[in-house]
């Protein structure tokens, strides 16, 4: 039976494999565990980047309904001061967006 048949973790078949070429069991295991580094920042660094994003268009969100609200409160008082105003602000927070 092999080794897999038998159950043995995957560690125990990753260090019988490295024996046959002959690479050292410290190599082996500096490997894996760089590999799990590796690993383990990957994710992290993945789950930023998914917060960034969701909190990007979280304020996209808030731009667009603050200058919607804007841009109805111009038309609505267009009569009283025909000048696009609106577009100021959303110009001004549309750059730090």
């Amino acid at each position: 039976m092999d080794a897999v048949s038998k159950g043995q973790p995957l560690t125990n078949q990753l260090m019988a494999a490295a024996d046959e070429p002959g690479i050292s069991r410290e190599s082996v295991a500096q490997a894996e565990s760089e590999y799990r580094e590796e690993t383990l920042r990957a994710r992290e660094l993945a789950a930023y980047n998914r917060e960034k994003k969701r909190i990007f268009h979280m304020h996209l969100g808030i731009y667009a309904a603050v200058n919607a609200f804007l841009l109805i409160v111009n038309l609505v008082s267009w009569e009283e001061d025909p000048s696009p105003w609106f577009m100021f602000p959303a110009m001004g927070w549309g750059i730090g967006t």
